[in-house]
């Protein structure tokens, strides 16, 4: 494993978290950032430190150095790896203050992401990452 990349840990199995992955990849370019399915084979190399209970339940971000950064804070670090204006929202969001607030947001997506899933479902161009 390249040890120069940022790691994105997502639940593989859950639509809307793969549409929402999908999505930010279409708007990254030339960044050295990889989006791993906790599922995956990879995943058991990022223990002990990741918990596979904690990647169950929250987006996990891991930088070169080995910080980890989770949830809403993890979604906003991965924005900042976007093209446009994405990289500026992400680091203005990032800010201590509105990481904290938006974490309580994330968890009720993270607790309700089988209806987003079923969201995501009836709506295909979601599902390609292609909606803007």
């Amino acid at each position: 494993m390249n040890e120069l990349i940022i790691h994105v840990i997502y639940d593989g199995e859950c639509d809307f978290c793969i549409a929402c992955k999908t999505w930010a990849e279409n708007r990254i370019s030339g960044s050295d950032i990889w989006f791993i399915a906790y599922q995956s084979d990879i995943f058991p190399t990022f223990s002990p430190r990741v918990s596979l209970e904690k990647a169950k339940n929250t987006l996990i971000l891991r930088y070169p150095s080995g910080r980890l950064v989770y949830g809403a804070e993890a979604v906003f670090h991965t924005m900042v790896q976007m093209d446009g204006w994405w990289d500026f929202a992400g680091r203005f969001l990032a800010l201590p203050p509105f990481a904290r607030v938006f974490d309580t947001q994330y968890q009720w997506v993270v607790k309700n992401r089988k209806l987003f899933s079923r969201i995501v479902r009836l709506y295909p161009a979601w599902n390609t990452g292609l909606y803007t």
